[in-house]
C-alpha cells in the first residue's frame, strides 16, 4: 500500500527532520507498505522555487496514487488542502498518534497489500 504522510511544512526545515524520524520508525516497523513524504520526495527544491499553488499541485499529484493518507501534524492550510483531495478522490484519511497500529487494510477500499504485489 502507498501511504501519503501529510505533513506541515512552511518553509521550516526542522518540520522534515521531525516528520523524517516518524516517517524511518514507521517504515522499519512497516516495511509491508510504503510511506510517501512530499517534504522528502521534493527536498532538493528550495521553498520558494515555485509557487505555492505550483507546489501544492506536484503534492497531489503523488496523493493521487496513493492508497491513503496519514496526518502526521496539526494540519496547515496545505495539510488541509491534501486532506480534502483525498476525501474528492475517496481515500481513507487516517490521523497519527502514538498508538496509531498502522493503516487498517480493511479498511481502505481499493487498496494494494501485499498480497497484490
Amino acid at each position: 500500500m502507498l501511504i501519503y504522510c501529510a505533513h506541515r511544512y512552511e518553509g521550516d526545515r526542522r518540520n522534515v527532520e521531525q516528520v523524517g524520524e516518524v516517517l524511518r520508525a514507521l517504515q522499519v516497523a512497516d516495511p509491508e507498505n510504503c510511506y510517501v513524504s512530499p517534504l522528502h520526495c521534493f527536498s532538493y527544491l528550495k521553498y520558494d522555487d515555485l509557487a505555492y499553488d505550483d507546489m501544492m499541485e506536484v503534492c497531489l499529484d503523488v496523493l493521487s496514487v496513493c492508497d491513503m493518507v496519514l496526518v502526521l501534524s496539526e494540519p496547515s492550510m496545505g495539510v488541509q488542502r491534501e486532506i480534502e483531495m483525498a476525501e474528492r478522490l475517496g481515500l481513507e484519511v487516517q490521523h497519527y498518534t502514538d498508538t496509531w497500529k498502522g493503516p487498517d487494510l480493511y479498511k481502505c477500499e481499493g487498496s494494494y497489500g501485499k498480497e497484490h504485489r
